[in-house]
């Protein structure tokens, strides 16, 4: 929207600089410019609206556009206007309610605005045309978007099966870690004559490897063990 806010009045400046043209445009672009310029600018202000003033300021660029085509007659704004739906469909790809209000009040303006100035029999098929690809890029916003919201529905269910999986490894980790550290219970029933103390901590929240002991009363045998996962 910066860009188009820049480019818009700017280029004709330029243009006007080298050769001078008879219909001076410099004055009429120059509002909309800004205005688009200026929505670009404080974007993060308009929060939620930012869309709605995008629209309004591509809505004037091709408004303007349609009201050079029928007043001075010139088939530059033609190119022009071709160039601004296609820069439109591609700002409103993701919402075609937005395109389809735009294209609607574009359209009235190239019919209008060209009939007025008596410019509309000259421009007929090229008016149609621009009015056509209107249609058939509405059309496509409408896939586009069907497609986008499958996709994000798609990224929202791997996000929270991934988000499952991960609460469940965790909770495991948990439950193992309990386990290997219950097995680091020093057992009752041992000789007065023996004291055991031994560290168990896992390398992570649970590991393979483990320690433990028990006593046999009846054959006075104290058994250690020591195991590990990988043999």
């Amino acid at each position: 929207v910066i860009f188009a806010g820049l480019i818009y009045p700017g280029w004709v400046f330029i243009a006007q600089a080298i050769q001078p043209w008879d219909y001076d445009e410099r004055v009429w672009r120059l509002p909309v410019g800004l205005f688009a310029f200026l929505v670009g600018v404080f974007r993060h202000k308009l929060e939620k609206h930012f869309i709605t003033y995008v629209h309004i300021a591509m809505t004037l660029i091709v408004v303007q556009f349609a009201y050079f085509l029928g007043d001075s007659g010139l088939e530059r704004y033609v190119v022009g206007a071709l160039v601004l739906i296609i820069a439109v469909f591609v700002a409103f790809l993701n919402y075609p309610r937005a395109f389809l209000i735009h294209a609607i009040i574009s359209s009235v303006s190239f019919v209008g605005f060209t009939m007025y100035f008596g410019t509309y029999d000259k421009f007929f098929s090229s008016v149609r045309q621009i009015i056509m690809l209107y249609g058939v890029l509405y059309i496509i916003t409408r896939y586009s978007k069907s497609h986008t919201d499958t996709i994000n529905k798609l990224r929202v269910e791997r996000f929270r099966l991934l988000t499952e999986h991960k609460n469940m490894i965790t909770e495991n980790l948990k439950n193992a870690q309990s386990v290997f550290t219950a097995l680091t219970t020093t057992q009752v029933n041992l000789p007065k004559t023996v004291q055991l103390k031994y560290f168990y901590r896992p390398v992570n929240a649970a590991g393979g490897d483990w320690v433990g002991h028990f006593y046999l009363e009846e054959k006075n045998w104290l058994i250690l063990s020591i195991g590990d996962v990988t043999g």
